[in-house]
């Protein structure tokens, strides 16, 4: 039982002392002799001006990083609230199928996967095909892509974010 009181008090005072320890003590040594012999200062080690340093330089750190979070250039996969054409799902393959010409070349059919951005405004940019079936298909959905009306842009935390979004464009023979 001693020893664990001991213990513990070693553990509660060892950063106290060390706390103190880094202090130094100076007799006064002013030349006039204005103050008397026994006055004592406490002058602050310079590693604590470091330190005192370091923790500004963190807080400014802190400000740059805010100011980051205000130009959030990011693009995000998944947010809160994801983009949305105008009028849903529905209205967008009712626009793909609406504006899709099937390519002259013979092709085939087959689905093409293009991936976008849609930024803050609702436009949309860095349109690539990620899945790809012929270049004939691919290019046609591209041009699908890059010609459609502003999006609904994507939400997170309130403010309007850049969001990564994937669309399937069917060439089908009917």
């Amino acid at each position: 039982m001693m020893k664990k009181t001991i213990l513990s008090l070693l553990i509660t005072l060892c950063p106290i002392l060390t706390f103190a320890s880094d202090y130094i003590y100076l007799e006064s040594s002013d030349s006039d002799n204005t103050t008397d012999e026994y006055s004592d200062s406490i002058v602050p080690n310079p590693i604590d001006e470091d330190i005192s340093n370091l923790n500004s330089n963190q807080i400014n750190k802190k400000t740059s990083l805010n100011e980051k979070k205000d130009r959030d250039e990011n693009i995000y996969d998944v947010v809160e609230q994801m983009p949305s054409f105008q009028g849903g799902a529905v209205a967008l393959m009712s626009y793909i199928n609406k504006t899709l010409k099937f390519p002259a070349e013979d092709c085939g059919q087959g689905r093409v996967i293009v991936s976008f951005v849609v930024e803050k405004d609702g436009s949309i940019t860095n349109a690539i095909v990620t899945r790809s079936v012929d270049p004939a298909f691919d290019r046609e959905a591209l041009k699908i892509i890059n010609s459609m009306p502003k999006w609904i842009p994507g939400k997170k935390n309130g403010r309007n974010v850049r969001v990564r979004f994937n669309v399937p464009v069917q060439f089908k023979l009917q």
